[in-house]
């Protein structure tokens, strides 16, 4: 998961860089639980998980709520 995250945010700077490996981290795990409430590990292989988290965290995406917000003070 690390070593596609690295690879897919290659472009970015090194702070940078890690956030978005740390979210797309967070993402995966997620992603998994949801699988595996639903019955569905079977499609959870890493590959596949590595490749929804990157484009997670590519969309804008963040696991636990938006930062979208006018008031967030974390919003962009």
């Amino acid at each position: 998961m690390e070593a596609h995250a690295a690879l897919c945010f290659r472009h970015l700077p090194a702070e940078a860089r890690a956030e978005a490996t740390q979210e797309a981290i967070a993402s995966a795990c997620v992603a998994f639980h949801r699988l595996a409430a639903c019955g569905k590990l079977r499609s959870a292989t890493p590959g596949t998980l590595a490749d929804f988290a990157v484009r997670h965290v590519h969309s804008g995406r963040h696991v636990g709520g938006s930062q979208i917000g006018a008031r967030d003070v974390l919003s962009p």
